[in-house]
């Protein structure tokens, strides 16, 4: 029994000591491979893979938690889909009275019970909110100009935002401007 002992104590120590010895790794001139602790001519210090260790099931237990799960207040509606489908991009209007009306897809539906709205913003500037997927802007001037749509919350905080376009606005001569002969 103490021969077993005497043995296994002998063997811990050997183990305990060699894990902190530096490694060297050798190749002859066949290609075979040697490792040793003791440094030679052509060995090179090489750094060992370090040690798998392995824990009980309650340990593992309390190492893993498990996420946290973020729940979106229930006002929050996920917007798939949000572009103007008219005006098209590149378009060329006329109305003398400036008048555009813009078209919006907007997937799913706006959620007006929570207090969402669509913002329009004409040359980066807000022109219009509404609650509806079609809106009519007023008094365009002439020229070119950018279009975007936003879904926002009730407190304006933006949900989604659709891709900007462009088109252009052609206008007559008001009835004052002919008067005037511009």
């Amino acid at each position: 029994m103490l021969n077993k002992f005497t043995a296994a104590f002998a063997l811990g120590l050997i183990i305990t000591a060699s894990a902190h010895a530096e490694l060297f790794k050798k190749v002859d001139e066949q290609g075979n491979i040697t490792y040793s602790d003791v440094p030679s001519g052509a060995a090179k210090p090489v750094q060992p893979p370090g040690l798998s260790t392995y824990g009980t099931p309650e340990q593992h237990k309390q190492n893993t938690k498990k996420p946290v799960e973020t729940k979106k207040p229930a006002t929050a509606t996920n917007y798939t889909a949000l572009a103007i489908a008219s005006p098209a991009n590149d378009e060329a209007l006329r109305d003398n009275s400036g008048a555009v009306v813009v078209k919006i897809n907007l997937v799913p539906q706006l959620d007006i019970k929570a207090g969402h709205k669509l913002v329009l913003l004409l040359d980066q500037k807000s022109a219009a909110s509404a609650q509806a997927a079609e809106v009519a802007l007023k008094d365009v001037e002439r020229g070119a100009h950018t279009l975007k749509a936003q879904v926002a919350d009730a407190s304006g905080q933006v949900l989604r935002e659709s891709a900007e376009i462009k088109f252009q606005l052609h206008r007559g001569p008001t009835a004052a401007a002919r008067k005037a002969g511009k």
